[in-house]
């Protein structure tokens, strides 16, 4: 498990054993001792233009967002998964080009803020970036609406390729892969229950790959049909227990001891609504009582935070991430030693990030694809039907065959030439593109199979 060198603190704590000025004292050592991991916000749909979807916001300032890079730094935040909250109801046949647009967004906070965040794909990559002092981010999907047939098992590798480590099926409404709370697909139209084919398939390749399941958002059927088919731990980013405050989004007491029973982490959400009633009453201490619940449920190994900031109604007392290292206090004052408020701030998360994100490397280390059109993330084009160029160099077969080659744009494979003189791949796609955002891998593969490969994503204005 990833720790950082703490300084001496009492391993178990009473509020009746301490004033509240030396409690103050330690929440404040705590706070630049503890490793803190939030699995979810919504920060990324705030920091795009609502009408051309680029980025418009950078959260290296400060911001009227309840996330920037200056308030997690405050809050004491080291690893924070970026939420990628897509429903196809609000975009109809954009799905995949609204999560390209939140991916980008990811992409353009780090490229302005390279000294202060990175993304990290594994527990070896979070841990080098917090020796370096920068923040951890984690490209997490909420509403997999993008994954449809034909094309999603090719799309969901494109989406690896980015650097996408967490997936929820669905949001509300039914889709393609799993029932949801609605009963309902986008049109109204009645679904069967559970996860549909597509969806169980999948969950394989999801599991082969290493990308952790999120089934905060799933009905009872779906989420069951997910336990039933993963062979991996599962979490739900931000929840609450349905026992101790019974809003539908919320999790049974089955469910809870269903994600434990798989190593999994049940992260307690700040969302007023799913904490308490009347909502003012919502607070620190009503997020720690469902931490409690589901210690004394569970154990201390499968809980943690997943806040919903920029998507939800926060207590009054934690309106924005700069405060969040004040649940130390909370935890303190309750008793929780300092390996147990380890576990719940980051550790139990990353025990499931380090056994499911495994090293799927299969890329030749001797071999570079060089993009040459586009040639950066997020490049804008202002041709629908655009060249798209790659160069390949290294230790690839001589000659290579260009069946060794892919061009996949949007998960589909598409044609191409490739010249043998200058290494040079190049597509044009046959029809046009829409307007929005596109995502784009170039592939090579040698008589081992193993894969040099280069994902990018494009926007056609």
């Amino acid at each position: 498990m990833l720790l950082i060198t703490f300084v001496a603190l009492l391993t178990l704590v009473s509020s009746r054993a301490l004033s509240s000025h030396k409690l103050a004292d330690l929440v404040t050592t705590s706070r630049q001792s503890y490793i803190i991991l939030d699995a979810h916000n919504d920060t990324l749909s705030k920091v795009i233009n609502s009408e051309s979807w680029l980025p418009k916001a950078n959260l290296g300032n400060s911001t009227s967002f309840e996330v920037d890079i200056p308030k997690l730094k405050q809050g004491g935040i080291s690893v924070q998964y970026f939420g990628i909250w897509v429903n196809e109801k609000d975009y109809p046949g954009r799905s995949l080009s609204r999560t390209l647009a939140l991916l980008n967004a990811l992409f353009a906070t780090i490229d302005n803020n390279q000294n202060q965040i990175q993304l990290a794909g594994s527990t070896a990559e979070i841990e080098a970036i917090i020796a370096n002092e920068k923040i951890a981010a984690v490209a997490a999907i909420e509403g997999a609406d993008a994954l449809t047939e034909p094309h999603a098992i090719k799309l969901l590798y494109q989406l690896y390729d980015l650097g996408v480590r967490v997936i929820g099926f669905g949001w509300y409404h039914s889709n393609q892969l799993a029932a949801g709370y609605s009963g309902t697909y986008h049109n109204g139209s009645p679904s069967p229950p559970g996860l549909t084919v597509l969806g169980k398939k999948l969950i394989e390749q999801i599991n082969r790959l290493g990308i952790i399941l999120d089934v905060s958002h799933l009905p009872e059927s779906s989420f069951w049909d997910v336990i039933e088919h993963t062979s991996d731990p599962v979490i739900a980013s931000h929840s609450g227990a349905y026992s101790l405050h019974p809003h539908f989004r919320n999790l049974t007491d089955e469910q809870i001891l269903a994600i434990a029973g798989r190593n999994g982490v049940v992260n307690i959400v700040f969302h007023a609504p799913f904490l308490t009633e009347p909502l003012h009453k919502a607070s620190i201490a009503t997020i720690v009582d469902h931490i409690d619940y589901v210690v004394d449920l569970t154990g201390i190994d499968y809980v943690g935070l997943g806040s919903d900031f920029d998507g939800g109604q926060m207590p009054n007392d934690l309106p924005n991430a700069s405060l969040y290292s004040n649940i130390i206090g909370e935890l303190l004052a309750r008793g929780y030693s300092q390996l147990e408020i380890e576990k719940i701030l980051a550790g139990n998360n990353l025990r499931v990030a380090n056994q499911v994100w495994r090293d799927n490397s299969t890329v030749l280390s001797d071999v570079h694809i060089e993009l040459i059109k586009p040639n950066k993330m997020g490049e804008i084009f202002y041709e629908s039907r655009p060249q798209l160029s790659a160069k390949l160099s290294g230790g690839l077969p001589n000659p290579i065959q260009e069946q060794d080659i892919q061009v996949i744009l949007d998960g589909k494979n598409i044609s191409f030439k490739y010249d043998n003189d200058s290494n040079k791949i190049t597509a044009i796609p046959v029809n046009q593109l829409a307007q929005g955002f596109h995502v784009l891998s170039f592939q090579a593969t040698n008589q081992q199979n193993k894969v040099a490969y280069e994902t990018t994503i494009f926007y056609i204005k």
